[in-house]
Formats: C-alpha cells, structure tokens, sequence
C-alpha cells in the first residue's frame, strides 16, 4: 500500500491495516481472500459515519483490481466504476459497510477488537462478497459495465440518502441496481428475490405531552400526563393495527416513554417516541395522520396538549418486477443455491437499499444464513462465510443474466 493512500487512513487500526494488505494477497483463491478481508472487517468494525478506514481498504483493494474509484461520497462511501463497452448495460450493486453500538460476545478468532462496536448485522460479510466479486469481475469481465457502490451509515438510515444527494453518484443512469442480505432462519443457500414489498418503510417521531404539574396525592389539581402520555400509547398501539388490512401491513411501535416526576411529582411534560413501519405509501402516510389525530385526541381529553416531531425515514424497499426475475434466474442456475424460496413474507424491518430503489430498477435479495445462526443484531452474531461464494457468485450470474434480458436502455451515451 502507497505512503500517501495509508495517509488517508488513521486510527488504532492503521498498523494492522498496513500488514493485513501484504498478507491478504498470500491467498490462494479470489474467495479465499474475501473471507480473509470478512474476518479483518470484522475484528476492526466502525459504526455508521465513522468508517474511514474501512473505506481506505476497499478503495485501495478497487484500485489495484484496475476500478476507477470515486472516495468521501455521502461521507465515506466507496464506488468503483468498470466499464466494458458502451453498449452493454451498467450496473450497480451495493454493499454496506458500517457496524453496531454493540460489545461483541461471541468467542471467534477474529472477534472486534473495537470496544462497544461489532459486525452483529453481517456488513462485513455483504463487503467481503462484493470486493470478491470485485476481484473476480476484473479477471472474467462479466457482460455488464460495472458501479460497486459501497455504502455507509446504514444502520442510520442516512448513508444511501446522503449518497444520492453527491451528483457525481446520483446522477448516474444505471440500467439496474441490485443488492443483499444475509438472513438467518433461513436454510444456507436459500434466495428469497419476490416482486414488490420485500421490507419496509421506517419513519421516527416524538409526542411531547404537557400539561400542568400536580402533587401525586392531588392528581385532580394538574393535568396527568402521565395517565395521557400512557393513553396515547396504548391507542397507537392497539386500535391502528386491528382497523388495517392485511395486506397493507403498517406497525406502529413506542420505544421511549420518559417522565421524570422523581416519585415526588405529576410531572408537567412527558414524552412518547416510536417508529412508524408501513409497506407502501398509502400506509405510511395514513399512520401519520393516525397518530397526529389520535394523539391530539387524548390528550385533549386529559386536559393536555401534544405536539409531534417527525423525522423521515426511509422508504419501503420494493423490488422491480424485471430486476427480481433476473436474481431469481441467477439463484435458479446456481449448483450451490438449494432453495428459491416463495413462501416468505415481506419483513417489518427497513433498509436504506430502498433509496436506490426509488432511484433505479433494483431488486434486493435474502441469502439464508442458516437455520440456527444468531439473529441479527446480536451480540453472539458472526456471518456465515460459507455465504461469501453464493452471494459472489449470485452478483456474477445477475450481472451476465441483465445483458441478456435486453432491459438495458440507459446503456448508451451513459
């Protein structure tokens, strides 16, 4: 590694960095290096907005493999650009590279070595599979020009979002963009790629309640809020999700319930936060107006006043019909994937994938985990590498399945 590229990188990490480039090329195989980039990622994790040297890495790893590669995009986003022809179409695939606030438990060898953050969502595993399918695209050269966009600040929700606000990314036309996860509870080797709703939307807010205080002895002198903050709560809970169709499925969630009266006092403010999850944009803008309603509702009827902070969210992730049959078709081809999954539904949970989504043709896709593999978000989690290979060679059947669909009208002039 240059002098002046390990410049840019700083941190405990740096040292480690340094030898682990030397090292990682005594590996005998593209995969075989990729697993060994996951387990480094993994004993040096960064949490969302903090991923310099991360971002180093994969962009040091980009430019030896022959990528034109483009740093600090929407803060320490990575994409590496290589074109073929003009008249074969561009795609993108994404992988995020940021960590969780969370102290790792499990005993692996390469556990995080960076107190109160660990890989417990597997983005070591999504960047080690598009740096080998990096690699392995620059010595097959698939029939597909190729943007490897390397996310941050995922767990956020900000990282995609501050991505496409960088014109020198936004403005890009890709013929498609496709992306994954890993998932346990689902057999090793399984795909899920459906049309449609694949996850959901996230929104946050905060409800502050006030009113006036009161002695604990003479509620009837104050307004309780109290008493209405736990009202609202339990309307927003309960009565949204029996009036909801099935099919239109939205979740309204309290998180936070903060009302500091010291055991002394009716307080005269409370606060409620939550998050708002819906599947589609009629939902999601009928579970907003539920709670500004609602709220005002009940706080009325306690003598309280309510008022709402909204922060947006991102949007659900929907797949585009065209992009899921080609990942489906690549799973579907594929010696090493066991199962092409049907019968699953979309999940409540959110990622920001969904913004390139509402920007390109995308399809996302679940590569199972494993049955028994700790949930994500766990303190005990470590990605299964046995996923590396699929998920590599899933993004190389996409991008030589997409020229031959001929859904590629952005290819030329791009």
């Amino acid at each position: 590694m240059k002098t002046r590229e390990m410049d840019k990188i700083s941190g405990k990490s740096l040292r480690s960095l340094a030898g682990y480039s030397d090292h990682l090329f005594e590996a005998q195989s593209v995969i075989s290096r990729a697993v060994n980039v996951r387990k480094w990622l993994h004993a040096h994790p960064e949490l969302s907005g903090k991923e310099e040297c991360t971002a180093g890495l994969i962009a040091h790893l980009l430019r030896q493999w022959g990528y034109k590669v483009h740093e600090n995009i929407g803060g320490w986003g990575v994409v590496g650009c290589l074109d073929h022809a003009s008249d074969l179409p561009r795609l993108g695939f994404r992988a995020d590279i940021d960590a969780l606030p969370i102290d790792e438990a499990s005993m692996c060898t390469h556990r995080s070595e960076i107190p109160g953050a660990m890989h417990a969502c597997g983005h070591d595993g999504h960047t080690a599979i598009l740096l080998g399918f990096a690699e392995l695209a620059s010595l097959n050269r698939p029939h597909s020009n190729l943007v490897l966009v390397f996310q941050p600040a995922e767990e956020s929700g900000t990282g995609a979002r501050d991505m496409l606000a960088d014109q020198s990314f936004g403005d890009l036309l890709l013929d498609g963009m496709f992306g994954l996860h890993n998932m346990p509870g689902m057999s090793v080797g399984s795909v899920f790629a459906p049309d449609g709703a694949l996850m959901a939307s996230s929104d946050r807010f905060t409800l502050e309640i006030s009113g006036s205080p009161s002695h604990p002895a003479l509620p009837h002198q104050g307004s309780d809020v109290v008493l209405s903050a736990c009202s609202i709560a339990d309307l927003l809970h309960q009565t949204f999700l029996r009036r909801r169709l099935t099919s239109e499925q939205a979740v309204i969630s309290i998180t936070d319930f903060i009302a500091a009266g010291g055991n002394v006092t009716i307080p005269s403010r409370a606060e409620l936060r939550g998050t708002a999850r819906c599947m589609n944009d009629a939902a999601r803008a009928e579970a907003w107006n539920w709670i500004m309603k609602k709220s005002k509702q009940i706080a009325a009827v306690h003598g309280t006043e309510v008022t709402a902070d909204v922060v947006e969210g991102c949007p659900a992730t929907h797949n585009d019909r065209m992009c899921a049959a080609i990942a489906r078709q690549a799973a579907s081809k594929l010696s090493g994937i066991v199962d092409l999954v049907t019968d699953l539904q979309p999940t409540m949970g959110a990622d920001d994938f969904a913004f390139f989504a509402k920007r390109w043709p995308s399809a996302y896709f679940w590569l199972g985990a494993g049955q028994n593999s700790p949930q994500l978000h766990a303190p005990d989690f470590d990605f299964n590498d046995d996923l590396v290979p699929l998920g590599v060679a899933m993004f190389e059947s996409i991008a030589n399945l997409f020229a031959k669909s001929g859904a590629h009208p952005n290819s030329k002039g791009n």
